[in-house]
């Protein structure tokens, strides 16, 4: 993130954007971009267990009778 920060901030200066400005449509936007894969990756890793576990008991809760 202070990578990112700290490169954009410089092309942004001659614009003269605010810090607010250069959060908002620059920054952010690219940060997001960096993270959003892998907060969908947490949320759906447990999800696709839980499916599988799932699937596998129903089908195997005929044979244990």
């Amino acid at each position: 993130m202070s990578a990112l920060f700290s490169g954009f901030r410089g092309r942004t200066e001659p614009r003269a954007a605010g810090a607010y400005d250069t959060m908002r449509l620059v920054i952010l936007p690219q940060a997001l971009r960096t993270v959003l894969p892998r907060i969908v990756n947490t949320f759906f890793g447990p999800l696709k267990d839980a499916t599988l576990v799932t699937i596998v008991s129903v089908f195997n809760f005929p044979i244990s009778f």
